[in-house]
């Protein structure tokens, strides 16, 4: 064995009946894809497709936690105007006045409007006394 050469089988161990490298089992990767038929590698057209659908599910989400967050503070606002006890009218004159200032095109769904959106229900919030915060 010791003119055997580096990963080679000797004379001497095929004589004696080992099993040559042809006839030993496959192992590694080869064994693998041998052993069981591997799934097609999904195309690049299907990866993109299926990139595509998580940003939309995505956005779904980010339009639903917008909504709630703008919608919610302007929704505070409006119950605390329309309650009993609403903010004196110097500060319900403010808030209309910041209403009227805001141009939106719902129709278009431009980011633009949404920050405007966003930047009026922070607007709003501010505008109420601290008292009738929350």
């Amino acid at each position: 064995m010791a003119g055997q050469a580096r990963g080679g089988v000797s004379k001497a161990d095929t004589a004696a009946g080992e099993a040559t490298p042809a006839s030993r089992p496959p192992r590694g990767r080869r064994a693998t894809e041998e052993a069981a038929p591997a799934a097609p590698a999904p195309t690049l057209a299907e990866e993109v497709a299926r990139s595509l659908e998580k940003m939309r599910v995505g956005l779904e989400a980010a339009m639903m936690r917008f909504s709630e967050r703008v919608g919610g503070e302007l929704e505070r606002v409006r119950a605390q105007v329309a309650s009993d006890s609403p903010p004196p009218p110097k500060v319900l004159e403010r808030i209309l006045a910041r209403l009227d200032e805001v141009r939106l095109k719902p129709q278009k769904g431009r980011v633009k409007d949404f920050a405007r959106l966003e930047d009026l229900a922070e607007d709003l919030g501010d505008l109420l006394p601290p008292s009738l915060h929350g």
